[in-house]
């Protein structure tokens, strides 16, 4: 699965591990299944041809790569996330400031674990702080988050949450989605819908209701 376009890809495993990897589109030929030269989008699942090794940095690098092959393509819901994502961080900014850190939990989604990392690691560069990968559940266990003046607080970072819900019509996507710093620091965004188009593909999501605390 593709995250990005232009001189480098982040992938996504579809085979059901959670790796993500950095490829370089520098020079590397990318072809459709017949050997066409073909133009990669974001959403599309792909075969990247390499000498078979990897080398172990985070996100991992193909050694020695030969091509890119289009091999199908799917829903371009990580996409459609990562702008969310970016959208609620540009609200109420004051709850980042100091921010080290940024968690994001897409736990609830249809997000395979490969893809929800690879949404984190991609929205943790675009703001430039480190992503961790965890619910509120599991950054407190981890020390994380703590408390101050009996409220939950987490000072060294915001947590930004993503959490889908039942589908009430077809081709239709509801989700909520909030940013946490404390208990009475957080901001949240209710029935939020996109729709997807007739290519397959999630359109423009629209926010619905709007609550602080």
């Amino acid at each position: 699965m593709v995250e990005g376009e232009g001189e480098s890809l982040l992938l996504a495993d579809l085979e059901g591990s959670e790796e993500i990897y950095r490829l370089s589109l520098k020079d590397l030929p990318v072809e459709d299944e017949s050997g066409r030269p073909a133009q990669v989008q974001e959403g599309m699942e792909v075969r990247v041809e390499y000498s078979g090794e990897v080398d172990l940095t985070y996100p991992a690098t193909f050694r020695q790569p030969t091509a890119l092959i289009l091999t199908g393509r799917q829903e371009n819901l990580c996409s459609l996330y990562l702008q969310v994502l970016g959208d609620l961080w540009e609200q109420d900014t004051a709850l980042n400031e100091g921010a080290l850190q940024v968690g994001v939990d897409l736990s609830s989604t249809r997000l395979s674990e490969s893809e929800q990392a690879a949404v984190a690691w991609a929205f943790g560069e675009s703001v430039g702080l480190f992503p961790l990968t965890a619910t509120y559940e599991e950054l407190k266990e981890q020390g994380c988050i703590t408390e101050e003046g009996g409220f939950p607080f987490w000072e060294d970072g915001c947590l930004l949450t993503i959490e889908e819900k039942e589908e009430t019509e077809e081709d239709t996507l509801s989700f909520e989605a909030r940013k946490w710093r404390s208990g009475t620091g957080a901001i949240l965004w209710t029935d939020c819908t996109a729709r997807r188009k007739e290519e397959g593909r999630w359109g423009q999501y629209q926010p619905g209701g709007w609550a602080v605390s």
